[in-house]
């Protein structure tokens, strides 16, 4: 099943730099067989196909990102892996209020085309530095769904 009811209190526990295991065996429903359950579980809507598998993965390392967010830590994957009917992932867990001020610039929605099935990545929000490398400040992209694919000029789902 999901691991989601455990993050809280795993992430609340471990120290800074810890390593956190995690596995969900509820593969099924992060790769679109249950796309209601997946979105009232995860608040992710999956993708069917040829990357199932790693938007799985995505969906559960941003579901485990939020949970660390709460309590001021940031996670670095360190491996993901998608086997059989699970996922496992290993991340390093750090103590950083900082680097969780970063983390919705991490975040993308994902379109895809119907016809030739090419994904286009759209951030939520673009972070920007100055010349030495400090994040200034964020901007929310023009997010512009329903335009036709760029390669094949097919629809986006």
């Amino acid at each position: 099943g999901s691991a989601i009811p455990f993050l809280d209190s795993a992430l609340q526990n471990i120290s800074h730099g810890g390593l956190l295991c995690v596995t969900f065996t509820d593969l099924a429903v992060l790769c679109a067989s249950y796309p209601e359950t997946c979105y009232s579980k995860y608040n992710s809507l999956p993708l069917k196909g040829e990357v199932c598998h790693e938007a799985a993965l995505r969906i559960v390392l941003c579901n485990i990102e939020n949970a660390a967010n709460r309590y001021k830590k940031s996670i670095t994957p360190l491996l993901s892996c998608s086997i059989d009917f699970y996922v496992r992932l290993f991340l390093i867990v750090e103590s950083s209020p900082a680097k969780v001020k970063h983390s919705a610039s991490k975040r993308s929605s994902v379109v895809r085309c119907v016809q030739c099935r090419s994904l286009e990545i759209q951030p939520v929000i673009r972070a920007h530095a100055n010349a030495s490398g400090a994040i200034t400040k964020y901007t929310s992209p023009r997010v512009e769904f329903g335009q036709n694919c760029q390669l094949c000029g097919g629809a986006k789902e």
